[in-house]
């Protein structure tokens, strides 16, 4: 069975996802600080010399770094999203096995009476299988 060992890395994943949501937004936070240049501000001024109000090889660190952790973000999620896959394909794949098949006839009737736009069912529960019709 190997699903706790793939439900244990996917909350690992997520617990690592969650870190790293953090850490871009405490960087996000930082370069939008009032009178900081931004996520893709410019940094030089209409002359086109470097801002001497900003720490210009610190801003280029940080947004080289929440680059990064972009690339890192979106990596992480994908693995989150094919363990989820494997574990629930493994969760359908194992109660297919333990549900009886039917013999391909009709097992039971859920009937709907609709009068004036309401709707009443009476479900018949004889299997898997659900035969609909109008009355």
């Amino acid at each position: 069975m190997v699903a706790p060992n793939v439900k244990a890395e996917t909350m690992r994943l997520m617990d690592r996802r969650t870190a790293l949501e953090a850490e871009m937004n405490a960087i996000i936070a930082a370069l939008s600080a009032p009178g900081g240049p931004g996520i893709t501000g410019g940094l030089v001024d209409a002359e086109g010399f470097p801002r001497a109000d900003i720490d210009i090889p610190a801003v280029i660190a940080q947004r080289r770094k929440l680059g990064e952790l972009r690339n890192d973000h979106r990596d992480i999620t994908n693995k989150i999203e094919k363990n989820l896959e494997a574990l629930h394909s493994t969760k359908l794949t194992r109660n297919e096995q333990s549900t009886p098949r039917s013999s391909g006839k009709f097992n039971s009737v859920l009937t709907l009476n609709c009068d004036d736009g309401e709707c009443a069912s009476e479900v018949k529960d004889l299997g898997q299988l659900y035969l609909l019709r109008r009355l």
